[in-house]
């Protein structure tokens, strides 16, 4: 067969696929997943956060933060210059489903874009549950809660460096939902991504090119399940032409509110 009538076979096979295929799966298949239905609704405000509450600094300044945004109009002729400068947001320590203690978040005026709220003199600690309330005039109010993971545990605090690969495992934790682990040695880090094991510790294998360094350093990041469902949702990815329901974890809004920890060590070639 030449190659004029196989191009020919080619495309009568791609008309019979489509023409056999239902005008949704016609759809799906060019555009990605698109709504079985549209609904028309009116426009409500809302806001639209990332907040992520974890313990460590950065020379002295906490970590922690609350990216504010908008819900957005998809279609609309007037333009939005509603500033998100001045919105009252708060964190406050929980116990037995009680705030004892709240924490006040100021604008950060040191950037201009995206609007970013930062803690005064907050110092979360592992395993301790906090509450988000945010809130601006014309807006709904925005809550949210998040419990801290404990900083990860090495089995051991053995590591078994054996070629170009890394072998260790993560000591169980129910506060923990997904791990992000990076290593620091040379000019490129290497990193690896790994949900929790469903039952007993996690067991990692990170590997890497050349040498290890003298001064190579290992950060383990562990996520809560909230902000483990937010990195790990599709939603959060651009995708031309595809229909992606709302993801949220809070209440009153739209966003995710959650935690972190990390352990950051040496290793020794």
């Amino acid at each position: 067969m030449n190659k004029k009538h196989l191009f020919k076979s080619l495309f009568i096979a791609a008309i019979a696929l489509f023409s056999s295929c239902n005008s949704e799966f016609w759809f799906d298949f060019l555009l990605g997943p698109q709504p079985k239905f549209i609904e028309e609704v009116e426009f409500e405000p809302a806001l639209n956060i990332l907040g992520v509450i974890r313990p460590d600094s950065a020379n002295g300044i906490p970590m922690s933060f609350v990216l504010l945004n908008q819900l957005m109009q998809a279609v609309t002729s007037e333009i939005d210059t509603t500033s998100l400068k001045d919105a009252d947001i708060e964190v406050s320590l929980m116990e037995d489903g009680q705030p004892i203690q709240s924490f006040t978040f100021a604008y950060d005026s040191t950037q201009q874009f995206p609007t970013i709220y930062r803690p005064i003199d907050f110092s979360p600690q592992a395993g301790n549950t906090y509450s988000l309330r945010c809130y601006r005039d014309g807006f709904p109010e925005l809550t949210a809660t998040t419990t801290v993971p404990q900083v990860p545990v090495i089995e051991d605090d053995f590591i078994s460096v054996s070629g170009n690969a890394l072998h260790f495992s993560i000591v169980a934790d129910s506060t923990a939902a997904l791990y992000d682990i990076y290593l620091f040695s040379g000019f490129m880090p290497v990193f690896t991504r790994t949900m929790k094991a469903q039952s007993g510790n996690t067991s990692i294998t990170l590997k890497f090119n050349g040498n290890l360094s003298d001064d190579a350093v290992l950060a383990i990041y562990a996520y809560d399940s909230k902000l483990s469902a937010y990195v790990t949702s599709p939603n959060v990815f651009f995708k031309p032409n595809t229909y992606r329901p709302p993801f949220t974890n809070v209440d009153g809004g739209y966003g995710c509110f959650g935690s972190l920890n990390l352990l950051v060590r040496t290793i020794t070639p």
